[in-house]
């Protein structure tokens, strides 16, 4: 599947998956949220604050390695690091809105959900990839 893709055009599918990992997971946090009824007065909020939220999690996806390596050799350590960058992503989230908006009038469950969708749609990614990898090896080797 990405053996012919070089290592910069792979980093930059893996960062767009998880730009949309990153966007659907907030989405789906207020669906969740809100009994799939999305309120239009959160509307504001992410479209201000989407840009800050992608930002956020991907620059500490990269801080803690995640486009490094081979995701085909997708392991615990990765997913810990997954997890890891998305806590420290989702507290540094939480400062900054609480600094300069408060939490009054807005669900902080919000956040705990978007932590729990976004790390479950980017180690999925990395997962699927992993599978992938091995069904084709042994697909490759029928010797078995």
């Amino acid at each position: 599947m990405f053996t012919g893709i070089r290592r910069k055009s792979r980093l930059a599918i893996f960062m767009v998956v998880d730009l949309v990992s990153i966007i659907l997971a907030m989405i789906v946090a207020f669906l969740l949220r809100f009994d799939f009824k999305f309120p239009v007065e959160f509307t504001n909020f992410l479209t201000a604050w989407l840009p800050i939220i992608t930002v956020s999690k991907l620059g500490t996806l990269y801080i803690f390695n995640i486009y490094k390596g081979m995701y085909r050799y997708t392991s615990i350590w990765d997913i810990t690091n997954i997890v890891k960058a998305n806590l420290t992503a989702s507290f540094l989230i939480m400062v900054i809105f609480a600094f300069s908006h408060g939490f009054a009038g807005f669900p902080r469950s919000v956040f705990v959900l978007d932590l729990l969708v976004c790390t479950a749609l980017i180690a999925s990614s990395r997962i699927a990839v992993r599978l992938i990898y091995s069904h084709q090896i042994l697909i490759a080797d029928p010797s078995d």
